[in-house]
């Protein structure tokens, strides 16, 4: 299960210290984001359990090619096949195999 943690409004956030209390939710991989607009804006943190696709293609947060969505997930989805050829006939293309990136291109096509 993988760990994840979001932030608005701190100017800084302790990151050392939250990947430490995450650690143990995902091993695999760690990733952050975090806005670069505002001085005191949204910050994301996950720690990643591979499961779906264990490449690095599947690190997270992960951010749309347009830069437009940011997004950390926790779950699986399990008709992630389905919905990826569904949205490949729309002319998607994906990178990676992971679900992750299945949902952030769907809330790009249907929001």
């Amino acid at each position: 299960m993988c760990g994840l943690f979001g932030a608005l409004g701190y100017k800084a956030v302790n990151t050392t210290e939250v990947f430490k209390a995450l650690q143990g939710r995902g091993p695999d991989d760690r990733g952050r984001w975090c806005e670069t607009n505002q001085p005191a804006g949204i910050q994301l943190l996950h720690t990643r359990l591979a499961i779906q696709d264990c490449s690095t293609l599947g690190h997270q947060p992960m951010v749309s090619k347009d830069g437009g969505l940011v997004l950390i997930f926790n779950g699986e989805i399990y008709n992630q096949k389905n919905l990826r050829k569904e949205l490949e006939q729309e002319g998607w293309n994906f990178q990676s195999e992971c679900d992750t990136e299945v949902l952030l291109i769907g809330f790009q096509h249907w929001g």
